[in-house]
């Protein structure tokens, strides 16, 4: 399985403290495509799709992960 991000040639780390971060993952419910650890590293778990999307202070970024 290969993992890749859309224009970026180096893996997806979230911030390590989330706590201030409201983190979603939209992905198939019950077969995820990804995982994210507690050190912020998103990992794959199989092919697919997934949005991470984060709210912080009223603003809100959205990153999608194709896992191939």
């Amino acid at each position: 399985m290969n993992s890749t991000q859309e224009g970026l040639d180096y893996p997806i780390w979230l911030p390590r403290d989330l706590s201030a971060i409201h983190v979603t993952v939209e992905q198939p419910e019950g077969n995820p495509v990804i995982s994210i650890g507690e050190d912020g590293a998103v990992h794959a778990l199989r092919k697919g799709k997934a949005t991470i999307t984060g709210e912080f202070g009223g603003m809100t970024d959205q990153v999608i992960v194709l896992v191939e």
